[in-house]
């Protein structure tokens, strides 16, 4: 079996954590498609992007996800504008609902090392990443790269849009 296939019998079993962008890309795209592309906290994806992204959350199971990841989603959610956001949370509850919130407390992410260069949020996921065998999910390169030299196993989104992968 090659690593892409070890990784996603990973994700089968272990389930995954989806960075905050990409838990943005999932979100917008299930409120609106076709808002993917015109939404100031998408520019960077297209609607085939979100059907990626979504594709790979519908199939594993469990979704997990920090209240450090949470805060950054609501702080770039509400540039979407106060007019949209009440039916925004309304088409997503399902979604968050669904995911197993894990909590890393702040003294084990102030001792590891990485922070400086990653930030409480990256390391929240990379802490649930190591405690609880899951795959990280994630379009950032060096989350990305200091998660692997970590041997956390990762799926980099680049990686799978580059290549057509799914």
């Amino acid at each position: 079996m090659g690593y892409w296939e070890n990784i996603i019998a990973k994700c089968k079993r272990k389930g995954i954590l989806l960075d905050t962008e990409l838990l943005l890309l999932l979100c917008v795209g299930i409120y609106r498609p076709q808002l993917v592309e015109n939404s100031r906290i998408t520019t960077n994806y297209s609607i085939e992007d979100f059907r990626i992204v979504a594709g790979i959350a519908a199939q594993y199971s469990p979704l997990y996800v920090s209240p450090q990841v949470l805060a950054e989603f609501s702080n770039h959610a509400d540039r979407l504008g106060s007019k949209v956001m009440r039916k925004f949370y309304s088409s997503i509850e399902k979604i968050l609902k669904v995911q197993f919130e894990v909590h890393i407390p702040k003294d084990v992410m102030v001792d590891e090392n990485y922070l400086p260069a990653l930030g409480f949020t990256d390391v929240s996921m990379m802490k649930i990443c190591e405690e609880n065998d899951c795959v990280l999910f994630t379009a950032d390169l060096q989350l990305a790269s200091i998660c692997t030299s970590k041997k956390i196993d990762v799926v980099n989104f680049n990686h799978i849009r580059d290549a057509k992968w799914f």
